[in-house]
């Protein structure tokens, strides 16, 4: 695990020093300071009593007392791929200081509850009581950011609507190209 991220630590390491030869330093980057991390699947209990499957994987090591933002992405599609949880979306944050949860929506994947259409009114809450859990935890900062593309774009936008201070940015996109053409997931 531990040399994989190194591994993954090289190689950004080498394209960013080919980027900065030909267009300089991003103004405010910062190099990875994590080059390993932790990875736990676990649920949340929401108020209605069903569980929602979370993947919750922190930087390592991680000095007590440090408090991190966290990003959120909450799929339909099983947020772990079958003998890894943790993809290069994981890494990149959590190598940069970030905690990265990944969330079965309710009804899919691990999660309990039912799922009943796409984007379900009934998942908003979800959703917040999700950022109230992370907020919650000894490693947060109290700063959540969403994040996804297709439906978990969608779920990153809905967020919002949980209405939760927490919620600080969301980087979405949907499954719209363009104002002539938009592919329903």
């Amino acid at each position: 695990k531990e040399a994989k991220a190194m591994g993954r630590a090289d190689e950004e390491a080498k394209a960013l020093n080919e980027h900065e030869a030909v267009f300089g330093r991003y103004r405010g980057y910062t190099p990875p300071e994590y080059h390993s991390h932790t990875n736990e699947a676990l649920y949340i209990t929401m108020s209605e009593g069903h569980r929602i499957a979370v993947d919750v994987t922190l930087p390592a090591p991680l000095p007590s007392g440090v408090k991190i933002p966290t990003v959120l992405s909450t799929t339909r599609y099983w947020r772990a791929k079958q003998g890894s949880a943790v993809d290069d979306l994981d890494l990149f944050f959590t190598s940069h200081g970030y905690a990265f949860i990944r969330a079965d929506e309710r009804g899919t994947g691990a999660s309990f509850g039912t799922w009943l259409n796409m984007w379900p009114r009934d998942a908003i809450p979800d959703y917040g009581e999700t950022v109230d859990w992370i907020v919650a935890q000894p490693w947060s900062n109290g700063r959540v950011g969403a994040i996804g593309v297709s439906y978990t774009g969608t779920t990153a936008q809905l967020l919002a609507a949980a209405n939760r201070p927490a919620v600080k940015a969301d980087h979405h996109r949907t499954g719209c190209e363009g104002p002539e053409r938009c592919d329903l997931v």
